[in-house]
């Protein structure tokens, strides 16, 4: 099984990402969105990037 997880810290360079409106740009948004890749196979988790 292959997996996914976006996440994006509560605060990056200083912007509060929680408090913050993005409704108007996504764009700045989304370029904070960390991404990271996991296998799991044989009961084994493993981080691909």
């Amino acid at each position: 099984m292959l997996v996914d997880f976006h996440n994006i810290p509560s605060e990056v360079d200083g912007v509060d990402t929680v408090g913050q409106s993005f409704y108007a740009d996504p764009a700045s948004f989304l370029a904070m969105v960390r991404q990271y890749k996991f296998k799991v196979a044989g009961g084994q988790l493993t981080r691909l990037a």
